[in-house]
Order: C-alpha cells, then structure tokens, then sequence
C-alpha cells in the first residue's frame, strides 16, 4: 500500500490503532462536528488543517474559542487536539523512517513545533540501530519499541515522544502521520 497523503494516512493510522491525538474529518461544510467535537474533547487549544493550509500556513496552535473562525472558510478540513497542549512534556518531534536492514534515519527536535525540526533539526542522523549515538536522543527508545510492536518498519513516522501518556490509546508516542513516499 502506499501512503503518500494525509487521507490515506489518517485512515492506515485508525485502522492500525495507532495512538494520534482525538481528530475529526469535516467534510462538505459539516460544520456540526465542530461544536460535537469540542465539546467531546475539551482542550485548551486545537488543530485545524485543510488542503488550503498545508505546511507553516496550519493553524496547529488555535484557542478553542477561536476555531469557528478559523474554519469557517474551509470545506474539507481536519480538527484535531493540538500537541501544543502537552509541549511542557515533550521530549522529541520529527520523523524517522527505520527500514528493514536495521537502518535509520531520523530528523527530530526537542523543540514543540515538528515542522522547526525539518529547518534547524537537533538531530539528523542516518544510522543503523546498532550506533550508540542513538542512546543520547532522549525518547528514541520509546519510539523504536513503538515503531517494532506496531509494524512501522520501512514506513516514514511523523511523531511526537513525550514522558508522560497522552493521546487516544494513552501512549507516550502520537503518530501524526505514516507515509510511504513524499
């Protein structure tokens, strides 16, 4: 199967039960999930992706009493938790991809926002599993476990690693996204 966008993606996440923060699909101006959603997951901010704001251009980091305003403009659009309500418990974020001749490769920050890692990572590696360096990336551990016991291997991962459980399955690994190709 190839997962080379973020549908195909959202739905591989689901039916593996994969651990993602809480997340919506709003279609064709379903506009009544918004206010079902927020109410069913009560947090201090939350996510708004679109085809229209990919990128730097994503509202990831959205004041619930603001989210009405930030979709209104949108038809098809995602609405999730943001991960900016556990950044006090991050310990990574990035990518990593770990094939099945023990290679990886890892771009990945400690700081809260996952697209700052793809500009000033504070780790870009290509490596084996077996390279020492990787004991010094504080979670990575957590995530190679994670990636081995849910099959992941020889997928691109987009996650987060945090010291405490957060998400859906109350893990201390999300997965954003799994992609096979860019």
């Amino acid at each position: 199967m190839t997962l080379d966008n973020k549908m195909t993606s959202y739905h591989k996440r689901v039916s593996l039960g994969l651990n993602r923060f809480p997340e919506v699909l709003i279609c064709n101006g379903e506009f009544y999930k918004v206010d079902a959603f927020l109410d069913k997951y009560d947090a201090k901010y939350y996510a708004v992706r679109s085809i229209d704001i990919v990128g730097y251009k994503s509202k990831i980091k959205i004041l619930k009493e603001s989210v009405a305003l930030e979709v209104v403009n949108h038809n098809n659009f995602s609405l999730s938790v943001s991960s900016h309500n556990y950044d006090d418990a991050l310990l990574l974020i990035g990518d990593v991809k770990i094939d099945y001749d023990d290679n990886v490769w890892l771009l990945a920050s400690t700081d809260e926002y996952p697209k700052i890692s793809k500009n000033n990572p504070d780790y870009n590696l290509s490596t084996t599993v077996f390279d020492k360096k990787l004991n010094n990336v504080r979670g990575f551990d957590s995530l190679f476990s994670y990636i081995v016991e849910h099959g992941l291997v020889n997928v691109i991962v987009e996650f987060a690693v945090y010291d405490e459980p957060v998400g859906i399955c109350n893990e201390k690994v999300i997965v954003f996204e799994i992609r096979t190709d860019y």
